[in-house]
Protein backbone atom coordinates (compact mmCIF):
# COMPACT_ATOMS: atom_id res chain seq x y z
CA UNK A 1 0.00 0.00 0.00
CA UNK A 2 0.93 3.94 -0.20
CA UNK A 3 3.01 5.54 1.93
CA UNK A 4 1.63 9.08 3.38
CA UNK A 5 3.33 12.12 1.85
CA UNK A 6 4.87 14.53 4.02
CA UNK A 7 2.82 16.73 6.35
CA UNK A 8 2.25 20.33 7.13
CA UNK A 9 0.50 22.60 9.01
CA UNK A 10 -2.35 24.70 8.49
CA UNK A 11 -2.41 26.95 11.58
CA UNK A 12 -3.80 30.42 11.31
CA UNK A 13 -5.24 29.37 7.89
CA UNK A 14 -3.63 32.27 6.26
CA UNK A 15 -3.85 33.10 2.65
CA UNK A 16 -1.01 31.98 0.49
CA UNK A 17 0.37 33.97 -2.41
CA UNK A 18 -1.13 32.03 -5.02
CA UNK A 19 0.38 31.75 -8.48
CA UNK A 20 -1.99 33.15 -11.52
CA UNK A 21 -3.46 30.19 -12.96
CA UNK A 22 -3.29 29.70 -16.39
CA UNK A 23 -6.12 30.69 -18.54
CA UNK A 24 -8.34 28.29 -19.87
CA UNK A 25 -11.63 29.18 -22.07
CA UNK A 26 -14.92 28.74 -20.33
CA UNK A 27 -17.42 25.46 -20.58
CA UNK A 28 -19.16 25.73 -23.91
CA UNK A 29 -21.60 24.20 -22.01
CA UNK A 30 -22.10 25.66 -18.96
CA UNK A 31 -25.24 24.67 -17.25
CA UNK A 32 -26.88 23.35 -20.42
CA UNK A 33 -27.55 19.80 -19.86
CA UNK A 34 -29.09 20.66 -16.89
CA UNK A 35 -32.22 21.80 -17.67
CA UNK A 36 -32.10 20.35 -21.40
CA UNK A 37 -34.71 18.20 -22.66
CA UNK A 38 -34.09 16.14 -25.87
CA UNK A 39 -35.96 17.46 -29.10
CA UNK A 40 -39.63 16.39 -29.12
CA UNK A 41 -41.23 14.79 -32.08
CA UNK A 42 -44.05 16.59 -34.44
CA UNK A 43 -47.64 16.32 -32.60
CA UNK A 44 -48.81 14.24 -34.71
CA UNK A 45 -46.47 11.51 -34.26
CA UNK A 46 -46.29 12.47 -30.91
CA UNK A 47 -50.25 11.83 -30.49
CA UNK A 48 -49.93 8.58 -32.69
CA UNK A 49 -46.92 7.39 -29.99
CA UNK A 50 -49.49 7.93 -26.85
CA UNK A 51 -51.66 6.17 -28.36
CA UNK A 52 -49.62 3.08 -28.21
CA UNK A 53 -50.03 0.90 -25.07
CA UNK A 54 -47.09 0.29 -23.41
CA UNK A 55 -47.77 -3.24 -23.07
CA UNK A 56 -47.84 -3.43 -26.79
CA UNK A 57 -44.85 -1.40 -27.16
CA UNK A 58 -43.23 -4.15 -25.07
CA UNK A 59 -44.41 -7.27 -26.81
CA UNK A 60 -43.61 -5.21 -30.32
CA UNK A 61 -39.88 -5.23 -29.43
CA UNK A 62 -39.87 -9.03 -28.37
CA UNK A 63 -41.27 -9.89 -31.75
CA UNK A 64 -39.06 -7.72 -33.65
CA UNK A 65 -36.09 -8.89 -31.32
CA UNK A 66 -37.21 -12.58 -32.80
CA UNK A 67 -37.49 -12.02 -35.84
CA UNK A 68 -34.00 -10.29 -36.39
CA UNK A 69 -32.50 -13.02 -34.90
CA UNK A 70 -34.26 -15.50 -36.84
CA UNK A 71 -32.56 -13.15 -39.75
CA UNK A 72 -28.90 -13.77 -37.81
CA UNK A 73 -29.83 -17.65 -37.83
CA UNK A 74 -30.65 -18.13 -41.10
CA UNK A 75 -26.95 -16.30 -42.15
CA UNK A 76 -25.17 -18.64 -43.87
CA UNK A 77 -22.75 -16.33 -46.74
CA UNK A 78 -19.43 -14.40 -45.52
CA UNK A 79 -20.66 -11.41 -46.87
CA UNK A 80 -24.15 -11.29 -45.76
CA UNK A 81 -23.21 -12.57 -42.12
CA UNK A 82 -19.89 -9.55 -42.41
CA UNK A 83 -23.00 -6.89 -43.21
CA UNK A 84 -25.18 -7.89 -40.16
CA UNK A 85 -22.90 -8.52 -37.82
CA UNK A 86 -21.51 -4.86 -38.69
CA UNK A 87 -25.24 -3.25 -39.01
CA UNK A 88 -25.82 -4.12 -35.28
CA UNK A 89 -22.77 -3.19 -33.90
CA UNK A 90 -23.53 0.17 -35.29
CA UNK A 91 -27.23 0.42 -34.16
CA UNK A 92 -26.26 -1.19 -30.77
CA UNK A 93 -28.26 -4.10 -31.11
CA UNK A 94 -25.56 -5.81 -31.03
CA UNK A 95 -26.04 -6.61 -27.41
CA UNK A 96 -29.06 -8.63 -27.84
CA UNK A 97 -27.46 -11.35 -30.01
CA UNK A 98 -23.99 -11.77 -28.68
CA UNK A 99 -23.96 -15.67 -28.96
CA UNK A 100 -25.19 -15.39 -32.61
CA UNK A 101 -23.17 -13.32 -33.45
CA UNK A 102 -20.32 -15.15 -32.05
CA UNK A 103 -21.20 -18.23 -34.15
CA UNK A 104 -21.25 -16.16 -36.89
CA UNK A 105 -17.53 -14.74 -36.74
CA UNK A 106 -16.56 -18.13 -35.55
CA UNK A 107 -18.08 -19.37 -39.27
CA UNK A 108 -16.27 -16.65 -40.73
CA UNK A 109 -12.88 -17.03 -39.28
CA UNK A 110 -12.84 -20.87 -40.27
CA UNK A 111 -14.30 -20.39 -43.64
CA UNK A 112 -11.15 -20.32 -46.04
CA UNK A 113 -12.74 -16.73 -47.66
CA UNK A 114 -10.88 -14.90 -50.68
CA UNK A 115 -12.24 -11.66 -52.41
CA UNK A 116 -11.40 -9.03 -55.18
CA UNK A 117 -13.55 -6.90 -52.69
CA UNK A 118 -11.22 -5.01 -50.12
CA UNK A 119 -14.48 -3.46 -48.38
CA UNK A 120 -15.02 -6.70 -47.46
CA UNK A 121 -11.71 -8.12 -47.13
CA UNK A 122 -11.42 -5.34 -44.70
CA UNK A 123 -14.19 -5.64 -42.62
CA UNK A 124 -13.64 -9.52 -42.17
CA UNK A 125 -10.38 -8.51 -40.87
CA UNK A 126 -12.13 -5.81 -38.91
CA UNK A 127 -14.56 -7.89 -37.03
CA UNK A 128 -12.61 -10.93 -36.50
CA UNK A 129 -9.70 -8.83 -35.43
CA UNK A 130 -11.85 -6.58 -32.85
CA UNK A 131 -13.34 -9.35 -31.77
CA UNK A 132 -10.15 -11.38 -30.37
CA UNK A 133 -9.24 -13.49 -33.44
CA UNK A 134 -5.89 -14.41 -34.54
CA UNK A 135 -5.62 -12.69 -38.11
CA UNK A 136 -2.88 -10.87 -39.57
CA UNK A 137 -2.93 -7.69 -40.54
CA UNK A 138 -15.56 -2.60 -27.34
CA UNK A 139 -15.93 1.22 -23.30
CA UNK A 140 -18.93 -1.16 -22.01
CA UNK A 141 -22.09 -0.64 -24.06
CA UNK A 142 -24.27 -3.26 -22.57
CA UNK A 143 -26.74 -2.10 -20.00
CA UNK A 144 -25.91 -4.35 -16.94
CA UNK A 145 -22.53 -2.24 -16.81
CA UNK A 146 -24.50 0.60 -15.35
CA UNK A 147 -22.67 1.01 -12.21
CA UNK A 148 -19.40 0.76 -13.33
CA UNK A 149 -20.19 3.88 -15.78
CA UNK A 150 -21.42 5.93 -12.65
CA UNK A 151 -18.22 5.00 -10.99
CA UNK A 152 -15.89 5.47 -13.80
CA UNK A 153 -18.07 9.11 -14.62
CA UNK A 154 -17.70 10.13 -10.77
CA UNK A 155 -13.41 8.94 -11.08
CA UNK A 156 -13.37 11.44 -14.12
CA UNK A 157 -14.41 14.30 -12.55
CA UNK A 158 -12.57 14.20 -9.20
CA UNK A 159 -9.41 13.30 -11.09
CA UNK A 160 -9.90 16.40 -13.35
CA UNK A 161 -10.16 18.22 -9.90
CA UNK A 162 -7.59 16.83 -8.24
CA UNK A 163 -5.13 17.73 -11.39
CA UNK A 164 -5.96 21.26 -11.58
CA UNK A 165 -5.69 21.75 -8.34
CA UNK A 166 -2.07 20.55 -7.91
CA UNK A 167 -1.56 21.69 -11.24
CA UNK A 168 -3.09 24.91 -11.78
CA UNK A 169 -4.60 26.24 -8.46
CA UNK A 170 -2.85 25.13 -4.75
CA UNK A 171 0.33 26.20 -3.84
CA UNK A 172 2.69 23.27 -3.36
CA UNK A 173 1.89 23.51 0.82
CA UNK A 174 -1.81 23.13 -0.35
CA UNK A 175 -1.59 20.52 -2.78
CA UNK A 176 1.08 18.56 -0.03
CA UNK A 177 -1.87 19.10 2.69
CA UNK A 178 -4.51 17.46 0.19
CA UNK A 179 -2.49 14.57 -0.66
CA UNK A 180 -2.32 13.77 3.11
CA UNK A 181 -6.27 14.25 3.12
CA UNK A 182 -6.70 11.37 0.61
CA UNK A 183 -4.08 9.29 2.46
CA UNK A 184 -5.92 9.30 5.73
CA UNK A 185 -9.14 9.29 4.22
CA UNK A 186 -11.10 10.28 7.04
CA UNK A 187 -13.35 13.76 7.89
CA UNK A 188 -10.72 14.43 10.74
CA UNK A 189 -8.41 15.47 7.74
CA UNK A 190 -10.40 18.51 6.91
CA UNK A 191 -8.47 20.33 9.90
CA UNK A 192 -5.39 19.73 7.16
CA UNK A 193 -7.41 21.54 4.32
CA UNK A 194 -7.92 25.44 3.42
CA UNK A 195 -11.59 26.15 3.54
CA UNK A 196 -11.79 26.15 -0.72
CA UNK A 197 -10.73 22.18 -0.41
CA UNK A 198 -12.98 21.42 2.61
CA UNK A 199 -16.05 21.23 0.78
CA UNK A 200 -14.66 18.94 -2.23
CA UNK A 201 -12.71 16.33 -0.09
CA UNK A 202 -16.07 15.63 2.32
CA UNK A 203 -18.07 15.50 -1.15
CA UNK A 204 -14.93 13.13 -2.46
CA UNK A 205 -15.77 11.21 1.01
CA UNK A 206 -19.02 10.66 0.43
CA UNK A 207 -18.94 9.61 -2.59
CA UNK A 208 -16.69 6.30 -1.96
CA UNK A 209 -19.78 5.77 0.73
CA UNK A 210 -22.19 6.29 -1.38
CA UNK A 211 -20.35 3.47 -4.18
CA UNK A 212 -20.11 1.36 -1.11
CA UNK A 213 -23.85 1.54 -0.92
CA UNK A 214 -24.70 0.72 -4.76
CA UNK A 215 -22.10 -2.36 -4.54
CA UNK A 216 -24.02 -5.99 -3.11
CA UNK A 217 -22.70 -6.34 0.45
CA UNK A 218 -19.99 -8.91 -0.81
CA UNK A 219 -18.75 -6.61 -3.37
CA UNK A 220 -18.15 -3.01 -1.42
CA UNK A 221 -14.96 -3.86 -0.28
CA UNK A 222 -14.07 -3.26 -3.95
CA UNK A 223 -13.96 0.38 -3.02
CA UNK A 224 -10.55 -0.42 -1.33
CA UNK A 225 -9.14 -0.89 -4.43
CA UNK A 226 -10.43 3.20 -5.43
CA UNK A 227 -8.93 4.55 -2.38
CA UNK A 228 -5.67 3.08 -3.25
CA UNK A 229 -5.62 4.51 -6.43
CA UNK A 230 -5.99 8.03 -5.24
CA UNK A 231 -3.97 7.02 -2.86
CA UNK A 232 -0.92 6.53 -5.29
CA UNK A 233 -2.21 9.17 -7.69
CA UNK A 234 -1.31 11.86 -5.07
CA UNK A 235 1.57 10.70 -4.51
CA UNK A 236 2.38 10.73 -8.15
CA UNK A 237 0.93 14.25 -8.45
CA UNK A 238 3.20 15.49 -5.40
CA UNK A 239 6.26 14.01 -7.54
CA UNK A 240 5.16 15.83 -10.14
CA UNK A 241 5.23 19.08 -8.35
CA UNK A 242 8.62 18.48 -7.28
CA UNK A 243 10.34 18.61 -10.75
CA UNK A 244 8.35 21.61 -11.73
CA UNK A 245 8.96 23.49 -8.78
CA UNK A 246 13.20 22.02 -8.97
CA UNK A 247 12.44 22.86 -13.22
CA UNK A 248 14.12 19.60 -12.85
CA UNK A 249 13.68 18.01 -17.25
CA UNK A 250 14.63 13.65 -16.69
CA UNK A 251 17.31 12.78 -18.17
CA UNK A 252 15.74 9.91 -20.80
CA UNK A 253 12.40 9.40 -21.82
CA UNK A 254 12.31 6.21 -19.62
CA UNK A 255 12.84 7.76 -16.55
CA UNK A 256 10.20 10.07 -17.33
CA UNK A 257 7.82 8.08 -18.59
CA UNK A 258 8.23 6.05 -14.81
CA UNK A 259 6.04 8.86 -13.25
CA UNK A 260 4.38 10.41 -16.15
CA UNK A 261 2.54 7.71 -17.55
CA UNK A 262 0.89 7.04 -14.43
CA UNK A 263 -0.01 10.55 -13.63
CA UNK A 264 -1.81 11.16 -17.09
CA UNK A 265 -5.17 9.28 -15.13
CA UNK A 266 -5.53 6.47 -17.35
CA UNK A 267 -4.71 3.91 -15.02
CA UNK A 268 -6.85 5.17 -12.29
CA UNK A 269 -9.82 4.91 -15.04
CA UNK A 270 -9.32 2.05 -16.64
CA UNK A 271 -9.09 0.15 -13.00
CA UNK A 272 -12.26 2.28 -11.84
CA UNK A 273 -14.18 1.07 -14.23
CA UNK A 274 -13.47 -2.81 -13.14
CA UNK A 275 -15.11 -1.84 -9.72
CA UNK A 276 -18.63 -1.99 -10.97
CA UNK A 277 -18.66 -4.86 -13.24
CA UNK A 278 -19.45 -7.49 -11.00
CA UNK A 279 -18.41 -11.34 -11.18
CA UNK A 280 -17.22 -10.76 -14.75
CA UNK A 281 -13.83 -9.21 -13.00
CA UNK A 282 -12.95 -10.87 -10.11
CA UNK A 283 -10.94 -10.06 -6.81
CA UNK A 284 -7.67 -11.90 -8.64
CA UNK A 285 -7.86 -9.45 -11.15
CA UNK A 286 -8.32 -6.15 -9.53
CA UNK A 287 -5.09 -7.58 -7.41
CA UNK A 288 -3.44 -8.37 -10.74
CA UNK A 289 -4.15 -4.96 -12.03
CA UNK A 290 -2.71 -2.82 -9.07
CA UNK A 291 0.59 -4.48 -9.57
CA UNK A 292 0.67 -2.24 -13.03
CA UNK A 293 0.48 -5.23 -15.62
CA UNK A 294 1.98 -4.67 -19.18
CA UNK A 295 -1.58 -4.00 -20.76
CA UNK A 296 -2.19 -0.97 -18.51
CA UNK A 297 1.46 0.09 -18.99
CA UNK A 298 1.30 0.63 -22.58
CA UNK A 299 -2.13 1.80 -22.32
CA UNK A 300 -0.88 4.47 -20.07
CA UNK A 301 2.19 5.20 -22.37
CA UNK A 302 0.14 5.95 -24.86
CA UNK A 303 -2.22 8.27 -23.47
CA UNK A 304 0.95 10.32 -21.88
CA UNK A 305 3.00 10.86 -25.12
CA UNK A 306 -0.50 11.90 -27.27
CA UNK A 307 -1.01 13.71 -25.00
CA UNK A 308 2.21 15.39 -24.52
CA UNK A 309 2.50 15.86 -28.35
CA UNK A 310 -0.85 17.88 -28.50
CA UNK A 311 -0.62 19.99 -25.09
CA UNK A 312 3.31 20.31 -24.80
CA UNK A 313 3.58 23.94 -26.84
CA UNK A 314 0.57 25.13 -24.93
CA UNK A 315 1.41 24.43 -21.71
CA UNK A 316 5.51 25.36 -22.37
CA UNK A 317 4.15 28.61 -23.21
CA UNK A 318 3.16 29.52 -19.52
CA UNK A 319 5.35 30.52 -16.77
CA UNK A 320 4.70 26.75 -14.39
CA UNK A 321 4.75 24.07 -16.00
CA UNK A 322 6.40 20.29 -16.39
CA UNK A 323 8.96 19.11 -18.46
CA UNK A 324 7.21 17.11 -20.70
CA UNK A 325 8.38 13.72 -22.52
CA UNK A 326 9.45 15.83 -25.62
CA UNK A 327 12.17 17.92 -23.35
CA UNK A 328 13.60 14.49 -22.48
CA UNK A 329 13.08 13.22 -25.47
CA UNK A 330 15.23 16.10 -27.31
CA UNK A 331 17.56 16.48 -24.16
CA UNK A 332 18.24 12.43 -23.95
CA UNK A 333 19.02 12.28 -28.24
CA UNK A 334 19.71 15.61 -29.32
CA UNK A 335 17.05 16.16 -31.47
CA UNK A 336 14.58 18.93 -32.25
CA UNK A 337 11.15 19.28 -31.21
CA UNK A 338 10.07 17.89 -34.81
CA UNK A 339 12.61 14.82 -34.66
CA UNK A 340 11.51 14.38 -30.84
CA UNK A 341 7.37 14.37 -31.81
CA UNK A 342 8.02 11.80 -34.63
CA UNK A 343 10.16 9.24 -32.64
CA UNK A 344 7.45 9.59 -30.08
CA UNK A 345 4.59 9.05 -32.58
CA UNK A 346 7.11 5.77 -33.23
CA UNK A 347 6.88 5.00 -29.47
CA UNK A 348 3.21 5.51 -29.62
CA UNK A 349 2.38 2.86 -32.18
CA UNK A 350 4.89 0.34 -30.51
CA UNK A 351 2.27 0.84 -27.46
CA UNK A 352 -0.75 0.09 -29.45
CA UNK A 353 1.17 -3.11 -30.65
CA UNK A 354 2.26 -3.95 -27.18
CA UNK A 355 -1.44 -2.96 -26.42
CA UNK A 356 -2.67 -5.72 -29.13
CA UNK A 357 -0.87 -8.18 -27.94
CA UNK A 358 -2.08 -8.38 -24.70
CA UNK A 359 -5.62 -8.15 -26.23
CA UNK A 360 -5.53 -11.34 -28.06
CA UNK A 361 -3.75 -13.29 -25.46
CA UNK A 362 -6.12 -13.07 -22.24
CA UNK A 363 -6.04 -15.15 -19.17
CA UNK A 364 -7.63 -15.72 -16.23
CA UNK A 365 -6.21 -12.70 -14.38
CA UNK A 366 -6.55 -10.28 -17.23
CA UNK A 367 -9.58 -11.59 -19.01
CA UNK A 368 -10.94 -10.59 -22.56
CA UNK A 369 -13.51 -7.85 -20.96
CA UNK A 370 -10.46 -6.72 -19.39
CA UNK A 371 -8.49 -5.96 -22.56
CA UNK A 372 -11.33 -4.85 -24.55
CA UNK A 373 -12.12 -2.05 -21.92
CA UNK A 374 -8.37 -0.74 -21.95
CA UNK A 375 -8.44 -0.51 -25.63
CA UNK A 376 -11.48 1.02 -25.85
CA UNK A 377 -10.40 3.56 -23.63
CA UNK A 378 -7.21 3.99 -25.63
CA UNK A 379 -9.36 4.51 -28.85
CA UNK A 380 -10.85 7.22 -26.80
CA UNK A 381 -7.64 8.75 -25.84
CA UNK A 382 -6.60 8.44 -29.34
CA UNK A 383 -9.42 10.75 -30.83
CA UNK A 384 -9.47 13.14 -27.67
CA UNK A 385 -5.28 13.99 -28.97
CA UNK A 386 -5.59 12.97 -32.71
CA UNK A 387 -5.17 16.28 -33.72
CA UNK A 388 -5.21 18.95 -30.28
CA UNK A 389 -5.69 18.33 -26.73
CA UNK A 390 -9.14 18.38 -27.52
CA UNK A 391 -9.77 17.70 -24.08
CA UNK A 392 -8.90 21.01 -22.75
CA UNK A 393 -9.86 22.95 -26.28
CA UNK A 394 -13.21 21.45 -26.25
CA UNK A 395 -14.62 22.92 -28.96
CA UNK A 396 -12.87 21.34 -31.48
CA UNK A 397 -15.18 18.20 -30.34
CA UNK A 398 -18.47 20.22 -29.69
CA UNK A 399 -20.34 19.14 -32.82
CA UNK A 400 -19.55 15.44 -32.11
CA UNK A 401 -20.74 16.18 -28.12
CA UNK A 402 -24.03 17.40 -29.57
CA UNK A 403 -24.13 15.10 -32.40
CA UNK A 404 -24.38 12.19 -29.24
CA UNK A 405 -26.52 13.93 -26.97
CA UNK A 406 -28.85 16.67 -28.43
CA UNK A 407 -29.21 15.67 -32.45
CA UNK A 408 -31.63 12.95 -33.05
CA UNK A 409 -30.80 10.14 -35.15
CA UNK A 410 -32.59 9.53 -38.56
CA UNK A 411 -33.31 6.23 -39.58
Amino acid sequence: MSSPPAAFSNEGDEQPQRRAPTSFHPSLWGNFFLSYQPPTAPKAITFLLYTLSHAYMKERVQVVKEEVRKVVKGSSEVPEILDLVITLQRLGLDSYYETEINDLLCIVYNTDYNDKDLHLVSLRFYLLRKNGYDVSSGACSEPHYSLSRIILTKMIAFIIILDDIFDTYATTEESMMLAKAIYMCNETATVLLPKYMKDFYLYYLKTFDSFEEALCPNKSYRVCYLKELFKRLVQEFSQEIKWRDDHYIPKTIEEHLELSRKTVGAFELACASFVGMGDLVAKETLDCLLTYPELLKSFTTCVRLSNDIASTKREQAGDHHHASTIQSYMLQHGATAHEACVGIKELIEDSWKDMMKEYLTPTDLQPKIVARTVIDFARTGDYMYKQVDSFTISHTIKDMIASLYMEPYNI
